[in-house]
């Protein structure tokens, strides 16, 4: 059996994984956002303010709230990004 610093350890580094990809993914996502909010409404504020507001939320939350909330925020996270990819098609779809 490994040592209880290890084991924490251990878990710390897998969080920390995931923290970071998700901030990864964030960061991509807010430039992509941006970028396809301009062509397909026209302008990108409400979903850029929406999309940063989200992930400031996830990264205080997990700073405040400690490493068990990190599931439930990196869900808001990615039901945050598909809620505009449905908005999007839905606009894209109600104007061919």
């Amino acid at each position: 059996m490994l040592p209880l610093e290890a084991v924490r350890l251990e878990r710390f580094a897998v969080t920390g994984a995931i923290w970071f990809a998700a901030a990864v993914v964030w960061a991509a996502l807010t430039v992509w956002m941006e970028r396809d909010a301009r062509s397909v409404f026209g302008r990108s504020l409400p979903w850029k303010t929406l999309f940063v507001a989200v992930g400031v939320a996830v990264f205080l939350g997990t700073y405040q709230l400690g490493q068990t909330a990190l599931p439930f925020l990196v869900a808001l996270l990615a039901l945050a990004g598909v809620a505009y990819i449905l908005v999007r098609e839905a606009v894209d779809n109600l104007f061919i």
